[in-house]
């Protein structure tokens, strides 16, 4: 044991003796089993036309990446932290995909007690959106249809609704 320990002690150091050496071998290595890298998303490229011309500058670059990861993967898990513009990357994402023809009518559900945080949020970053927002009102009896016959009729930007909301939906 002592002898095997001394052994990869001196292979550890010998790898490191020679740069040409090192280098021949990390290549090799790489080669051979690093065969998998994450793949990274920059949204660097997004222009985003439509977006508040006071905010695009404001626009950190994070936000702009992690839109273009919801764009590129259909689905994303968002674990930033509060403040750090996950709701902007969100509207981004919904805004950017139907103006590529990606999707139809953005249709986004939020808690309940953050519809109107949502729907501000959105006018703020893009101040010309067409929204329709289900508040409770429009939720009750036969306002529940006409809110869905409008949404399915309508040439919207995009359908807020909350979770209770969309529970009472068949």
């Amino acid at each position: 044991n002592a002898k095997l320990e001394a052994l990869k002690n001196r292979f550890d150091a010998w790898v490191w003796e020679d740069a040409d050496r090192t280098n021949e071998l990390v290549r090799l290595y790489n080669d051979k089993f690093n065969t998998t890298v994450p793949r990274a998303f920059d949204g660097r490229h997004l222009q985003l036309p439509g977006v508040s011309a006071s905010i695009l500058p404001k626009l950190h670059a994070h936000v702009k990446r992690a839109a273009w990861r919801i764009i590129q993967s259909g689905n994303t898990y968002l674990a930033h932290a509060v403040g750090a513009g996950k709701t902007w990357a969100a509207v981004i994402s919904a805004m950017e995909m139907k103006r590529l023809g990606l999707i139809k009518k953005p249709f986004v559900t939020v808690p309940n007690h953050m519809l109107q945080q949502w729907a501000r949020e959105w006018l703020e970053l893009y101040p010309a959106a067409r929204l329709m927002v289900a508040d409770e009102e429009q939720f009750t009896g036969d306002n529940r249809r006409r809110f869905v016959a409008r949404a399915a009729m309508s040439d919207v930007d995009a359908i807020i609704i909350t979770h209770s909301a969309l529970k009472k939906l068949a």
